[in-house]
């Protein structure tokens, strides 16, 4: 009973699933209360309904774990904690903006190579990695969404 409730408001992983949580509530509140267009059989918003539930019970997850004493991170300052918090959220509204502005697939490669280089400590030597997958990966996600399940992605430069 001594690890029940460690202090968890130190540790990074309490707030990334916190801010998994605010910004599933989002969506799920656009979807109730935004302008989306009737589909076909289910609707537009049935897929993002899914995704956005599935996001916030991962992080009520997260954020649970860390109340009884699993995390990954280590204890850190909170000006660190606030501030990755900070970065996540801006960087998910970046990623929208680049989005409507470049297209879902060109955002989405750039996206990924860019958290593989800062994640590889030798980018360029493993270029494979960073730049080769995301590219490829970016474009599977285009075929898939696309081509086979017909969902339209917000178009731009190439796609």
């Amino acid at each position: 009973m001594s690890s029940m409730l460690r202090n968890p408001l130190r540790y990074q992983d309490f707030y990334v699933g916190l801010v998994m949580i605010a910004i599933a509530a989002a969506g799920l509140l656009d979807i109730a209360y935004g302008n989306w267009r009737t589909g076909q059989t289910m609707g537009p918003q049935a897929f993002p309904q899914v995704a956005y539930i599935a996001i916030m019970m991962a992080g009520g997850l997260v954020s649970a774990n860390t109340c009884i004493g699993k995390y990954d991170a280590r204890q850190e300052e909170i000006v660190s904690v606030l501030m990755t918090a900070v970065v996540m959220v801006s960087g998910g509204v970046l990623l929208f903006l680049l989005a409507g502005r470049l297209g879902f697939t060109v955002t989405l490669a750039l996206a990924l190579m860019a958290g593989s280089s800062l994640l590889t400590q030798a980018p360029l030597r493993h270029w494979k990695t960073t730049i080769l997958l995301p590219i490829m990966a970016a474009v599977i996600m285009y075929f898939l969404f696309v081509q086979l399940i017909r969902i339209p992605l917000p178009g731009g430069l190439l796609f």
